[in-house]
């Protein structure tokens, strides 16, 4: 079985992919949640009924980091084993009139609620309540797009941080590229989860973040605006995984990692 160690590559090389093709501009994405929708695909690729050459199927493989069947897997062991303080959702919508027998046995190997597609009010609703409220409108317009299958995933972390981080004036981060443009930081006190430190990395010195709140840790890395969000990923994924750390966060429970990373500020 794949540990989350074993699937840290793949998901960072993803993760990498996805928000180059987003932009550099600020944005908030989920590279688990797309990696996850792809992977659970992979489950009914390689079906003769599917279709698929074996170009696009080493096209998907590629996509993923994986082989079909270990992504596939993996992605039901994420959803069936998940943190407690994670909470999954993943949908299955499917036109009456495209049912087939090979697409019956996908279905029913499917770690998901199925059902007809909705409209999009009801798909509305349904982002709303597995997000809490945080995504109010499906992000599919399902009425222009006129879909014959669709397979949606939510996934939402809800913590209490041990100690929850204070607003503070910005003026306390000292002169630099902040001074100007941030009127209120957020300040975290010593110990309670939190670490900050300056490290050095393959990309020099950079400021890692680490905080933990019921067993979930969440590590940020900030470093020079010169090197690429793909560098710094890759970076922030080796003190995700725990390499090149001096201390450890103070919790009894084991931690299991979320990552979000930036050049000069976190973006998830």
């Amino acid at each position: 079985m794949l540990t989350a160690r074993d699937l840290a590559p793949a998901l960072t090389r993803y993760a990498v992919r996805l928000h180059e093709r987003i932009g550099a501009a600020h944005h908030v994405a989920s590279p688990l949640g797309a990696w996850l929708i792809l992977a659970l695909m992979a489950g009914a690729a390689d079906v003769d009924e599917a279709g698929l050459t074996d170009g696009q199927l080493a096209a998907l493989a590629d996509a993923l980091g994986l082989d079909l069947p270990s992504a596939s897997s993996a992605a039901k062991t994420l959803l069936s084993t998940r943190h407690p303080a994670v909470r999954a959702a993943v949908a299955t919508w499917l036109d009456p009139r495209v049912t087939t027998p090979a697409m019956a046995a996908f279905l029913a190997a499917l770690p998901t609620e199925t059902g007809p597609i909705p409209a999009q009010e009801a798909a509305d609703t349904w982002a709303q309540e597995h997000t809490d409220g945080l995504i109010t409108t499906f992000p599919i317009d399902l009425a222009a797009v006129d879909p014959f299958f669709v397979l949606a995933n939510a996934l939402v972390s809800r913590v209490t941080w041990v100690e929850p981080m204070r607003s503070a004036d910005a003026h306390g981060l000292g002169p630099g590229p902040f001074a100007t443009s941030v009127r209120t930081a957020l300040h975290a006190l010593p110990g309670y989860g939190h670490r900050l430190q300056v490290e050095q990395s393959a990309l020099g010195p950079v400021a890692v973040h680490r905080a933990s709140a019921e067993g979930l840790t969440v590590v940020s890395v900030s470093a020079d605006p010169e090197h690429s969000p793909a560098a710094v990923l890759d970076t922030a994924t080796v003190w995700r995984c725990g390499r090149g750390l001096p201390w450890r966060p103070e919790t009894s429970s084991p931690a299991r990692d979320t990552l979000s990373s930036s050049r000069t500020a976190t973006a998830g």
